[in-house]
């Protein structure tokens, strides 16, 4: 292609042919290839007919060559030329410094457009309505809308008169920004002076409007379309399907579809809401809707109907769909391969599973989810050994391993699999912590701490929440000595025990009437600056309510209303019970009464407390009443 336009050029330039090769030409020539894609042969073009010497560049062609370098990214080439352009006493117009900003501003570069903007006024070089306009567009796409606006008044102040790209732009910014309500007050202006909106517009306020979940206004733009007959594209109509359908009004965007031109993105986007919402009907509907509608699958709807088969129980549809790809000339990609393994495996139809596994690691691609379903679904099976050879296959394609996809019922399995892949594995504290989380919540203390040991010989520093995971069920399991000790050594790790280590040290102590020891670790903590939450009082508070030191309960429930702490229902039903207890129902209800009137009702432990202690006095009409 640029041997025949270097061609021409010399053709043109010989002096038999008596044709004038010019800027208009060779601009003309420099712009065609720039509309064609390729303004890499523009410039090519430019530096090969100036250096024939058959060329001697004006301003438009050294405006269609600063275009041409901006379209490359190579703008920081203009500001030479620029300076070439100077020195050869040539005049600058607004479209050449247009060009300049646009192409800053493509490069993402806005205070250098502004400034390049500032510099052509300050040469005298009024702005136009296309300036303002690529000024605009700038700030819309870099998310600053409200610049945008804000010239747009400037704009208008000047007397330039914005066109529809003007506002367009404007308009997309906003909706970019979800800021609806300016977005459609531009638009009401473009009706008021008279100006046609066209569908890009309406499309780009439907979005937004469907993202926002106003479909009133949806609806009446669909109705302005209509009155002025703007014929809304299918792209348009799907727009408000998807926003329905993400709005879990699926059925009235199946309704909505029905009455409006659809292709297959429609029916694959109702099947994708049908699925969200389990609605196994609609699902059916769909399926047969897109069949009876003759369309063309591509792999986005192959995928939906392979899930939806799944999700109706009708896996053999499912896997029969998978055999018939190749028939339609369809490739599984790794959603499609995604679906047939979580299908299968969550019906425990492993051997199914591992077949479709099987075929995926004889592609080229690359998944880490079609790893994840598979070991999830050996786990399930209680199939460690192969799970085990499965993660170490995950691991030497240097994949990211996801730790985390074992639920805590077969945590010992991801333990067992951790530990004999350990060495593989790249982990970080936050894999650990959770792997110390689900051994400590299902009672694995011994296989924590010897985790805890593991990672603290190679290097690796828990966080305190990780150990207060062991500390609370090492509490739960009633070692009090073995958690105070964890608790003690967190200073040799560099850690400082937090409020909740202190919490639930406490409520152990509580819990195991040790409440001297509890009250003694109490004031240590506040010594240390923590400040003890509502859990930790409610825990010294209902201690002591039980063994009848109610004036012990009673100072610390002053304590929390004057430190501003909230008093719930477990508080004042604790409280109650220690008046119960004591046979003081005067106190109790008293209490009652007084957290009543601040809406603080007790739990349903407290009525029975109070009922059952006016009821042993023989107050019969009182417990009727409360």
């Amino acid at each position: 292609m640029m041997g025949r336009a270097i061609e021409v050029m010399e053709l043109m330039a010989d002096e038999k042919m008596e044709y004038p090769f010019n800027n208009f030409v060779c601009s003309s020539v420099i712009a065609g290839f720039c509309r064609i894609g390729k303004p890499e042969l523009g410039v090519e073009f430019f530096e090969k007919a100036k250096i024939s010497g058959a060329l001697r560049p004006n301003l438009v062609t050294y405006t269609a060559l600063v275009h041409a370098l901006c379209k490359l990214g190579r703008v920081d080439e203009v500001g030479n030329l620029f300076r070439a352009m100077e020195e050869e006493g040539l005049i600058f117009d607004v479209v050449f410094f247009t060009c300049w900003v646009w192409g800053y501003l493509k490069e993402g570069f806005v205070m250098e457009a502004f400034r390049k903007n500032s510099e052509m006024l300050e040469k005298g070089i009024g702005a136009d309505a296309v300036s303002y306009t690529v000024l605009m567009e700038g700030f819309s796409r870099e998310e600053n809308a409200e610049k945008a606006v804000g010239f747009l008044s400037k704009m208008r102040k000047e007397g330039l008169k914005p066109n529809l790209v003007t506002y367009t732009v404007v308009i997309l910014g906003l909706c970019r920004k979800g800021k609806l309500e300016e977005a459609y007050n531009i638009f009401k202006t473009i009706e008021d002076i008279g100006m046609v909106a066209d569908e890009l517009l309406y499309a780009t306020l439907i979005d937004l409007a469907c993202r926002k979940g106003d479909f009133d206004l949806v609806l009446d733009l669909l109705s302005d379309m209509d009155r002025k007959r703007i014929s809304p594209g299918v792209v348009t109509y799907n727009t408000v399907v998807n926003g329905l359908c993400k709005s879990e009004r699926t059925c009235e965007a199946d309704k909505f579809s029905k009455g409006v031109v659809a292709d297959v993105v429609t029916y694959s986007t109702l099947l994708h809401g049908y699925i969200g919402e389990e609605n196994v009907q609609g699902v059916l509907h769909t399926r047969q809707r897109f069949e009876e509608a003759g369309f063309s699958m591509d792999i986005v709807m192959c995928n939906m109907l392979i899930k939806a088969s799944f999700m109706v129980g009708a896996f053999e549809d499912a896997h029969a769909l998978y055999k018939r790809m190749a028939n339609l000339n369809l490739t599984a990609d790794s959603i499609t391969y995604c679906t047939l393994i979580d299908g299968f495996c969550k019906l425990g139809r492993i051997d199914e599973a591992l077949e479709i596994f099987d075929e995926f690691r004889e592609t080229s691609i690359s998944s880490v989810a079609c790893y994840n379903r598979i070991l999830q679904g050996l786990w399930r099976e209680a199939m460690i050994d192969m799970a085990i050879d499965v993660f170490l296959e995950l691991i030497e394609k240097d994949l990211p391993a996801d730790t985390r996809i074992c639920k805590d019922d077969r945590v010992l399995d991801a333990y067992k699999l951790l530990m004999d892949t350990i060495d593989h594995v790249p982990m970080d504290v936050v894999d650990y912590s959770i792997m110390v989380n689900g051994l400590c919540k299902r009672g694995y203390l011994n296989q924590a701490l010897d985790l805890c040991s593991f990672i603290r010989k190679k290097g690796i520093a828990l966080n305190v929440v990780s150990y207060n995971s062991v500390i609370n069920g090492l509490c739960r399991q009633g070692q009090l000595m073995e958690a105070f000790r964890l608790c003690d050594s967190l200073e040799k790790v560099g850690l400082v025990p937090s409020g909740i280590t202190y919490g639930t040290l406490i409520d152990a102590l509580c819990r195991e009437q040790f409440l001297t020891d509890a009250q003694l670790l109490f004031q240590k903590m506040i010594r240390k600056g923590l400040e003890p939450g509502t859990h930790v009082y409610n825990s010294l508070i209902d201690s002591y309510s039980k063994i009848g030191m109610l004036d012990n309960a009673l100072q610390l429930l002053h304590e929390m209303e004057m430190k501003g702490l909230k008093v719930d229902a477990f508080t004042v039903s604790a409280v109650i019970n220690g008046f119960c207890r004591s046979g003081d129902m005067e106190g109790a209800l008293t209490l009652f009464s007084e957290f009543k009137n601040k809406a603080i009702l007790p739990d349903l432990l407290g009525f029975q407390y109070l009922l059952r202690g006016l009821s042993a006095k023989g107050r019969m009409e009182e417990a009727r009443n409360v």
